[in-house]
């Protein structure tokens, strides 16, 4: 793996692309470029300078990571918390919301990876009964739910029932994630983007399209933060 620095493009051989390709990976804020095995570097070169412009505009539209630290602003369903951190000595990492504040106790010099695991803890506790109750509702079963954190999709339905979700989703105000959730319990019914796909996801949400268009165009924001 390679760091382009004055791209800030990490690049990589892959034995398996036929390619060379360049894609945008918000979560880590970077343009990854993808090589083929035994790509000549002059090729590559000529790649880079022919794709000069989309590299330029694609880094100038990432966002900057933001640090779990007090004073720091979080989302948590679509509400913009102030994140206050009060250093005790127990061991215990507590984590609580207090009208518009995020309260961090603990001991720690870096609570991000508590806070992480507080994130994925409350998607799970919203996800995992709301898609039962959207999956019972069609006559559908869900074989199991994963809470993961991929970077380049927010939910899945695979052929044998289970259901995957980007725990991030918990950051987005509750109509996005009701909509991620129908999408994904509607693909239990059809493995498509049919019309009846559509038509069962958006009355499955009550008929709203808000959540798609909400992710489309606010998605990248919330690979800001851990």
């Amino acid at each position: 793996m390679k760091n382009h620095n004055d791209l800030n493009l990490i690049s990589s051989i892959n034995p398996r692309a036929k390619r060379l390709s360049l894609r945008v990976d918000n979560k880590a804020g970077v343009i990854r470029l993808s090589i083929p095995k035994w790509t000549m570097k002059r090729t590559i070169d000529r790649f880079l300078k022919n794709n000069e412009q989309w590299i330029a505009e694609r880094q100038a539209a990432l966002l900057p990571k933001i640090n779990i630290a007090h004073g720091s602003i979080i989302p948590f369903q679509g509400r913009n918390l102030t994140i206050g951190i009060i250093n005790h000595t127990k061991r215990t990492t507590l984590i609580d919301v207090r009208d518009d504040r995020l309260v961090i106790q603990t001991s720690r010099i870096d609570p991000t990876t508590n806070m992480k695991r507080w994130m994925i803890e409350k998607a799970r506790e919203v996800i995992e009964p709301l898609s039962q109750e959207k999956a019972s509702s069609i006559g559908k079963q869900i074989s199991k739910i994963d809470l993961c954190d991929p970077s380049s999709r927010w939910g899945s339905c695979s052929t044998d029932k289970r259901l995957m979700f980007s725990w991030r989703i918990i950051m987005a105000p509750p109509e996005v994630l009701d909509y991620l959730v129908a999408h994904e319990v509607a693909h239990l019914k059809h493995m498509d983007h049919s019309k009846q796909f559509w038509n069962l996801c958006y009355s499955l949400c009550e008929g709203s399209e808000h959540g798609h268009d909400w992710l489309k165009q606010n998605g990248n924001s919330l690979m800001r933060y851990f």
